[in-house]
């Protein structure tokens, strides 16, 4: 409803109810409302009236304060002393008496100061006074406005004391310009501009360029649509307001107007894709296609009929003949034949492959860890770790992943328990390296199965695991003896390890084979917090009986409470040094010594301080039965007991002391025939010794030494 209407109203109502007006006249609504619809019905006044009409009705408190009587702003900021004008512009202020007694002023005068030229107070019988006009003065003018009693400016008085701050206006500029764009033949398009300063706007579009009024079009809007063009235009837009009569112009804008020409394919090839890998090409044409179609896509890629982009992994590969064509508006243009070829994977990128995860510090706490990876001919990939990980996770902890091979190396790139883990799969040797967070990654792929036998590298084989830092040779808190393993390869590749540190630790595992007898072994020791890590060769010789398995290990265990190695070593370095025993286990082993006499020995761990030698000749039949001499001439009392089909040597001793009453009888001690490549020892193996009592200490509760065992023919 406009305010002159409602102003009537509110007159008509009045008339009727004269009685209740006169109370009403006090609030401040009605002290604004009914004197003022001269003002507010004026072309000067409607806009401030929007702002007064919703304003005055709140400022009821200033008459609650008795006694108060003063001079307020309604209107353009109620309440404030300040009374923001800009310069050029239209300006209508509101002030009202507020208190007074109910009593109405006859007269308003600024009592102080001057006024900017252009403002003009105006004077009537009103609770309520306008300020109106335009003023180009700039700057803060203090002034004081006092509604009189009397008519001619006298009588009592209220006033109020203001700033009339008035600031210069902001410029008209263009903070957006119309943009130059293409379009087809016969086609339209839109163009706007934004403009900042003072309001209202004037908008007038042109055609040609910037300046050229010869040609007005559009209408009085910031956009302009042209109308449908079939050749090359520009256009451009005037904009002014009250305080720029002159206007601002803008940049002229091209419309380029192509040909309705249908799209023309531009590419004639397209880059290979590999199974399983990434693949994200994207299609171009002429003439501003809109749509694609593709068709002939392989397994696996798909495309985006908007973009001409073809993208995916392709899970089949072989040669395929892509169906293209692209439309605009005109229509669809020829279809053209384009190549894909989605290139296989190299055999050697497809299978099984495993290997070891290196000891480091930060990423294992120095215990390593292994790793199982199966590829599909896909591209698809499994791969499973374990070892330690972080302060707590022992050695035995599992994590995987899964995911597609990358096009190039490194292959494999993602995270296990937020670590980042890359191999690299050499195509041409089948290689594994990498990293996992700091920890070096070596392996290899595994070809071997039905079809591929490893003929010449299965068979039953044996090894001596002995320290191979001369530093560590004779040291007492090393473990002197030697360890093993017997590990069965079969022809389908698969390793099955079994075997016992010097400290007596248990050690099993299993591998793939790798294509070049690549063998590995991680076993957890020490109740999970330590471990014994190697890798291993076989190495193929002219005849499959000679066969060698040697490599490299290192071995860690931690301090643990307990008799033996309480302080724990390492990682120490050993030596790996062995070889074939023979086919399997059902017939004796190669490398027994022959019947005979033969010579057992026991070296290290402090034996040699013992009142007893336990060392020992016997006799081995010639179907390796073993027959130990009579009791006074085994002085070691020293029982054993071989198992010529898989070369194990097991058994036990006793020393006694003279010089105390102190015996420490069943020494066990555990061996393994192997052929070490010198031929000068044929076992490995190990036994733990309680030590001599010290002070405090007894032979149950005395250290435990690992010192090693000789068997070879009798001298």
């Amino acid at each position: 409803m406009k305010p002159s209407s409602l102003l009537h109203r509110i007159r008509r109502c009045c008339k009727r109810y004269g009685s209740f007006l006169l109370l009403f006249q006090r609030t401040p609504a009605a002290q604004v409302l009914l004197p003022e619809v001269q003002f507010l019905t004026s072309s000067a006044g409607l806009e401030t009236a929007k702002l007064a009409i919703a304003t005055v009705v709140g400022l009821g408190a200033f008459d609650s304060v008795a006694g108060a009587t003063s001079v307020a702003q309604v209107a353009p900021d109620a309440g404030s002393r300040v009374v923001p004008v800009t310069a050029g512009g239209s300006f209508g202020g509101v002030f009202i008496l507020v208190g007074g007694g109910g009593h109405t002023p006859q007269s308003w005068s600024v009592d102080v100061g001057t006024l900017p030229s252009g403002l003009t107070l105006n004077s009537q019988k009103s609770k309520t006074t306008t300020m109106t006009g335009t003023t180009n003065q700039t700057g803060d003018f203090n002034v004081t406005i006092r509604a009189w009693e009397g008519a001619s400016f006298n009588g009592r008085s209220a006033s109020g004391a203001f700033t009339i701050r008035v600031t210069a206006p902001t410029p008209l500029s263009l903070t957006q310009q119309p943009q130059p764009t293409t379009i087809f033949s016969g086609q339209t398009t839109t163009l706007s501009v934004v403009a900042t300063g003072s309001t209202p706007y004037t908008y007038q579009w042109y055609q040609g360029a910037s300046g050229d009024t010869s040609t007005p079009v559009g209408t009085n809007s910031a956009s302009f649509t042209t109308p449908a063009l079939s050749e090359t235009s520009s256009y451009w837009v005037r904009v002014s307001n009250d305080l720029s009569p002159g206007g601002v112009d803008s940049d002229a804008a091209t419309v380029t107007v192509m040909p309705a020409v249908t799209p023309v394919i531009v590419d004639t090839t397209l880059s290979p894709a590999t199974i399983g890998a990434l693949y994200d090409v994207t299609l171009t044409a002429e003439n501003s296609p809109t749509t694609f179609v593709i068709a002939g896509l392989p397994k696996g890629l798909k495309a985006d009929a908007a973009t001409g982009r073809i993208f995916g992994r392709p899970t089949v590969s072989g040669s395929f003949f892509l169906r293209v064509k692209a439309s605009n508006p005109f229509g669809f243009g020829t279809e053209v034949t384009l190549p894909l070829v989605v290139q296989a994977l190299d055999p050697n990128l497809v299978g099984n492959f495993s290997g070891l995860i290196g000891r480091d510090a930060n990423v294992n706490r120095n215990l390593g860890g292994w790793f199982n990876l199966k590829v599909a001919a896909t591209g698809a990939y499994t791969l499973k770790q374990v070892g330690a990980l972080g302060a707590k996770l022992p050695p035995t902890s599992a994590r995987s992943a899964k995911g597609f091979l990358g096009a190039e190396a490194p292959q494999i790139d993602t995270a296990l328990g937020g670590i980042a883990l890359r191999l690299s799969l050499d195509p041409d040797t089948g290689e594994v390296t990498g990293d996992f967070g700091g920890a070096s990654c070596t392996g290899w792929h595994a070809p071997w199965n039905a079809k591929n036998p490893a003929s010449s590298l299965a068979g039953y084989y044996s090894a001596a695991v002995d320290l191979n830092t001369p530093e560590d040779i004779g040291d007492a808190g090393i473990p002197q003896g030697s360890g093993y393993w017997v590990a069965t390869v079969s022809t389908v590749g698969s390793v099955k390890l079994v075997g016992r540190a010097a400290d007596g630790e248990a050690l099993t595992g299993a591998c793939l084979l790798g294509g070049d007898g690549e063998v590995w072994l991680h076993a957890p020791v020490a109740k999970k917090l330590g471990s014994l890590s190697a890798a291993l060769q076989i190495e193929q010789a002219g005849q499959v009986e000679d066969n060698r398995l040697t490599g490299a290990a290192t071995w860690l265990r931690p301090p643990l409470p307990g008799r033996v190695y309480p302080e724990g070593f390492g990682p120490v370095e050993l030596a790996v040094d062995g070889g074939r025993l023979g086919a399997n286990t059902k017939l004796p082993v190669v490398g027994l010594p022959a019947p005979g006499p033969v010579r057992l020995a026991f070296v290290g761990a402090g034996v040699e301080a013992s009142d007893t030698d336990p060392t020992l000749s016997f006799t081995l039949t010639d179907v390796f039965k073993v027959v130990l001499p009579p009791v006074l001439d085994n002085p070691g009392r020293v029982a054993v007991k071989l198992n010529p089909k898989t070369g194990s040597l097991t058994g036990s001793f006793t020393l006694q002391e003279s010089s105390s009453p102190l015996t420490r009888s069943k020494v066990p001690f555990v061996a393994q025939i192997v052929r070490r490549a010198s031929g000068s020892n044929r076992v490995a193996g190990y036994f733990l010794l309680p030590q001599l009592p010290a002070q405090d200490q007894t032979v149950k509760t005395s250290p435990v030494l690992s010192g090693a065992v000789d068997f070879t023919a009798a001298p």
